[in-house]
């Protein structure tokens, strides 16, 4: 096998000729968390650090958290976790999660989160990323497709292969261009984060009735239609795109095909998920359709074309309204009917240029927070890539003699 000048054929691929190939334990070794039960939480006192707190981000999410009494912290020294600590889910859906301690606040480790103690010959930051690498997620994804409790262990670790800089100083080179990748996309996740409650603020503001408002029942104001069952004539690709509760709930994200539009739907016309767990984030969300010929629409999704309303005014009134998510008792599936749909009570400007101006406002703000997205995931593929390229010395950051 032909190999370019100043690089080496490894068990990893190509690397260049001074790096070496080590074992992931070689460069870093894990530390389980203790195993908190029941017993040991209080209503405060100090924070337990579970999977469930680790951020695909690399942040803590400090929201949600599990406490032990502050007078028995003595107990459980040996698991406190200091800034710049490396922790991953060590089990579950979420394996391979990864995450950097942020602060300096007291935190305990819990079991199954692993904590990372760098070989000081190794940059801490590098065994970070590491972690992140295809070198150990492809392992692990493979093991979270596969196993029905996944788990990670120190002779895992032990297993995995993975290539280093011959310095620490070009380790140190890596990670600052990646920590810089990571500094950009998280800033970006902020701002979008800001953009929506903005934009929510704006919508309550916006949509809140008014004097000269009049009020409807949503049966008066709409042509309604239930979908369709479509689960016979599913493709791969096929020529329109099938409306369910799953492409509605991810914005479109997830999609199945047909080559039968055996419901159609047109342009401007609101679908509506009638069904959904407990405590579901799909019930009643809705999808604008801004194109004929396009979709078609499943069972337990309906359509609803407006009537002398602006169609965009009345998605954003409709859209996870209130009214409909009272139906979720959060202890059975919720099923909106045909009739609870119809009764639904709306307040609406009676002048339908009222209804465009508003409509147009919160459509520009969705716009704007579109371009954020598209923004983000233009940022997060080119880290992929440049983490692909920075740790296998496809491209280098310091001057080699």
């Amino acid at each position: 096998m032909l190999v370019d000048k100043g690089y080496k054929q490894s068990e990893v691929g190509k690397i260049p000729i001074d790096w070496e190939v080590k074992r992931f334990t070689d460069c870093a070794n894990l530390k389980h968390g203790f195993q908190f039960r029941e017993e040991h939480f209080s209503q405060t006192g100090v924070k337990i650090i579970k999977i469930g707190n680790l951020k695909y981000s690399g942040e803590l999410d400090l929201e949600k958290i599990t406490f032990v009494p502050s007078e028995q912290l003595s107990k459980f020294s040996n698991f406190l976790l200091n800034r710049g600590d490396i922790l991953m889910a060590l089990t579950g859906a979420t394996l391979g999660k990864t995450s950097i301690v942020n602060t300096d606040e007291l935190l305990l480790q819990n079991y199954r989160v692993g904590n990372f103690y760098n070989n000081p010959k190794y940059s801490k930051n590098y065994i970070y990323y590491l972690l992140q690498s295809k070198f150990i997620q492809k392992t692990i994804n493979k093991l979270v497709n596969e196993a029905a409790q996944p788990n990670l262990g120190k002779g895992d670790f032990d297993k995995f292969i993975v290539p280093i800089p011959p310095t620490i100083t070009e380790q140190n080179e890596i990670t600052t261009v990646l920590i810089n990748a990571d500094s950009l996309i998280s800033n970006l996740k902020k701002l979008i984060d800001k953009k929506r409650k903005i934009k929510q603020g704006a919508m309550q503001q916006l949509l809140k009735p008014k004097m000269g408002w009049e009020e409807n029942k949503l049966g008066d104001i709409v042509i309604y239609k239930n979908g369709k069952a479509h689960e016979n004539c599913v493709v791969d690709n096929g020529e329109y795109i099938i409306v369910n509760s799953k492409f509605i709930s991810t914005d479109g994200n997830i999609a199945k095909y047909s080559n039968s539009q055996l419901c159609p739907v047109s342009k401007d016309e609101i679908l509506m998920v009638l069904s959904d767990i407990p405590n579901g984030k799909a019930i009643a969300k809705c999808f604008l359709v801004e194109k004929d010929n396009k979709y078609t629409l499943n069972q337990r999704i309906c359509s609803l074309k407006s009537i002398n309303t602006d169609p965009k005014f009345l998605f954003y009134l409709l859209n996870r309204n209130p009214y409909f998510l009272s139906f979720d008792d959060g202890a059975k599936q919720t099923n909106l009917r045909n009739i609870d749909v119809l009764n639904c009570p709306l307040t609406i400007p009676s002048n339908i240029e009222e209804q465009i101006i508003i409509s147009n406002i919160l459509s520009d703000m969705d716009s704007e927070i579109s371009l954020l997205e598209e923004k983000l995931t233009k940022a997060q593929l080119i880290k992929q890539g440049m983490m692909q390229n920075l740790l296998t010395g496809k491209i280098r950051l310091v001057c080699q003699k």
